[in-house]
């Protein structure tokens, strides 16, 4: 009789744990019933672009399974030509400006990554914002995701709809990757978004706080009236010389701290509503986190990441 009391008791405790984490929404429940471009998303610029030996190259301090654990959900990929003698030559290779400058290997390997992440995590949803470096064609794109196992996650928006589902209604449909790219030779890929046709974009060269500019940068004759998701370019580069600028880690923690706070006040207030990818580089400094919280109108939560294990 005790083992039967024990065993509904643990039946009644999964049940309860299920509930409870199919009620969170990256992370948050009161996420849930938002659009999706109703909320903003602590991102990072050059998501890929780490090195465990310091390059002048790099723009984060975490690979990006670090970077998934710590709460980052939008991640800003370079698609380059694989460098000769590349295991997959027909591959996407995610590189810095130069493979020769900064190279973190075949997509394939940070796609799975960002797959499993997914797989293990249903009630996270994950936007990757493809810079289309070397106008590699939209097949190249199809074959890294089918290899990745992240094509079937992927969520396909009505063209040109700039109204979008709910949180909860991607976490139910399980298509929990949105993915934009700059340019293609073809949208013959669905779910591989025009990113000028649903996004706007700040200026994204400065090299002090000042070049920082509440304004559209792209695409030309977009407005936030015509277009639902904001990108905001919250970093900082250093001029080694005219015409070369790397990424300036140095006062990173205020950059992604009380500058980040300041930048996002004024952009709120410029666009009449909250940006939606605060990208950033060196997002283990600073209060990224915090600050992406607060815009939300929520309180910090150190729960980054919710498996539903138990489905009874």
């Amino acid at each position: 009789m005790g083992q039967f009391y024990l065993f509904i008791a643990l039946i009644l405790f999964l049940s309860q744990s299920s509930v409870l984490n199919a009620q969170l929404c990256n992370g948050y429940s009161e996420l849930c019933g938002r659009s999706y471009a109703a909320i903003a998303y602590p991102g990072t610029h050059n998501s890929f672009s780490y090195s465990p030996i310091p390059l002048p190259a790099e723009n984060q301090f975490q690979p990006i399974d670090k970077q998934l654990q710590a709460g980052i959900r939008s991640f800003m990929l370079d698609g380059h030509n694989p460098p000769p003698h590349s295991e997959n030559p027909d591959g996407i290779h995610l590189c810095h400006t130069s493979c020769a400058l900064l190279n973190a290997g075949d997509s394939v390997k940070t796609l799975t990554l960002i797959a499993n992440f997914l797989k293990n995590n249903p009630g996270e949803v994950i936007t990757i914002i493809w810079e289309n470096f070397d106008s590699l064609p939209s097949s190249k794109y199809q074959a890294a995701y089918q290899a990745a196992g992240l094509d079937v996650l992927s969520y396909v928006q009505p063209d040109g709809q700039q109204q979008w589902p709910t949180l909860q209604e991607l976490i139910d449909m399980n298509k929990r990757c949105i993915s934009f790219i700059d340019h293609i030779d073809a949208l013959d890929v669905p779910w591989l978004l025009p990113q000028w046709t649903y996004m706007i974009d700040t200026p994204y060269n400065a090299t002090d706080p000042s070049g920082w500019k509440c304004v559209v940068d792209r695409p030309a004759g977009g407005t936030v009236d015509n277009i639902a998701l904001i990108n905001i370019n919250n970093f900082l580069n250093k001029e080694l010389a005219p015409g070369l600028d790397v990424p300036h880690p140095v006062g990173a923690s205020q950059t992604n701290g009380p500058l980040l706070q300041q930048h996002l006040d004024q952009c709120t207030t410029a666009f009449g509503r909250i940006p939606n990818f605060i990208s950033v580089d060196f997002a283990s400094k600073g209060d990224l986190y915090a600050i992406v919280a607060k815009l939300n109108g929520l309180q910090p939560t150190t729960k980054r990441t919710v498996r539903r294990r138990h489905h009874l």
